[in-house]
């Protein structure tokens, strides 16, 4: 479903068709020149039918899926494992939907269908997955014991590595922008386009340890009529990697009967994974030089050389920006470890 009746580009700027108010108005305060916005009960008045929202079904929207696919396999021998890998980019229209995983992202431009071309929400570039079965050695012999003991065990593990998901897509219009009191209707004079921040370098690179992107590429769309690209350079975040091990043997009760002792651990290599640890960690907020903090979490970081703050950049900049890893006290965690034993 999709809202046929948005306010036109810069129909907000424009005299209300009704009162012939004009809002936003940048000239001498009279009766029919108002600085603010128009109340709500004048909305209407600027879109093309004389309601608020009317919802269509349209059958517009498209994808597509672009792999590369290799796999690894040995399936006989004292070793058997199987590898693969896929490289992938999905892409496709953001217009909302969320009826696969995460969704496509949220829809940007409700005029032209093209313009919300981008990387999708579950997209995922690089997969690895590793599991494998090893038949240890049988060092012991002529030792009834010592061979049922040490003999016939079997070690089997799985690697796993997926990198991190875009950004943009999965975090409101991109990075939960905050822009204090300008909108898309104040700047933008529509209903219908995402307000984006300027980009005024790729804060994909230049990027210091624990950082995802670059906070002092984003700066205030204050100017009017002038957007922030929809699409950004592709943000990802947290990678995720995870690795199991486990040891496996069965010993014989009777000639129908044995028992399995199984020891497993998980995350062995007790590697981290890094997530976006407070709240706001992924909020793009801008204020006025000097005007503070507006959010709270530069004060909370357990690695304070991953913050990021930008300071001077005229009229409004982005305070706060730290996307950050907690490696520091992860590793500190506890690895689990299950033993069984299976009749």
């Amino acid at each position: 479903m999709s809202n046929i009746n948005y306010i036109p580009v810069g129909a907000l700027f424009k005299p209300d068709p009704v009162t012939g108010i004009t809002y936003y108005c940048q000239g001498t305060a009279s009766a029919t020149c108002v600085a603010g916005a128009p109340p709500s009960g004048a909305i209407p008045d600027f879109r093309p039918w004389g309601y608020n929202q009317l919802f269509v079904a349209r059958h517009g929207s498209y994808s597509n899926y672009n792999g590369l696919i290799v796999q690894w396999m040995k399936q006989t021998g004292r070793a058997v494992f199987n590898v693969n890998y896929a490289w992938s980019h999905t892409l496709g229209i953001r217009g909302g939907d969320n009826d696969n995983g995460q969704g496509s992202g949220a829809a940007l431009d409700a005029f032209n269908l093209a313009n919300n071309y981008g990387t999708l929400a579950f997209d995922r570039r690089h997969i690895f997955n590793a599991a494998y079965v090893i038949n240890l050695p049988s060092p012991v012999h002529n030792n009834l014991f010592g061979e049922e003991v040490v003999n016939g065990w079997q070690l089997t593990g799985t690697v796993q590595y997926q990198s991190g998901p875009p950004l943009q897509p999965l975090t409101g219009m991109g990075l939960n922008p905050n822009f204090g009191g300008l909108s898309n209707q104040r700047i933008l004079g529509t209903d219908g386009i995402a307000l984006e921040p300027y980009l005024t370098c790729n804060p994909a690179s230049g990027l210091k340890a624990g950082q995802y992107f670059n906070p002092a590429c984003f700066a205030m769309p204050a100017t009017r009529g002038q957007n922030g690209p929809l699409i950004w350079p592709n943000i990802t975040g947290p990678a995720y990697f995870g690795s199991d091990l486990g040891m496996y043997k069965d010993f014989k009760v009777k000639e129908s009967q044995k028992i399995e002792f199984r020891f497993t651990a998980f995350n062995f290599m007790n590697h981290p994974n890094s997530q976006f640890g407070l709240g706001n960690d992924i909020n793009l907020s801008f204020t006025a030089p000097g005007g503070g903090n507006t959010n709270p979490n530069t004060t909370l970081l357990t690695r304070p050389k991953h913050a990021v703050t930008e300071k001077g950049m005229a009229p409004l900049h982005p305070l706060f920006l730290c996307p950050y890893d907690r490696i520091s006290s992860a590793r500190k965690s506890r690895r689990p470890v299950e033993i069984a034993r299976t009749l």
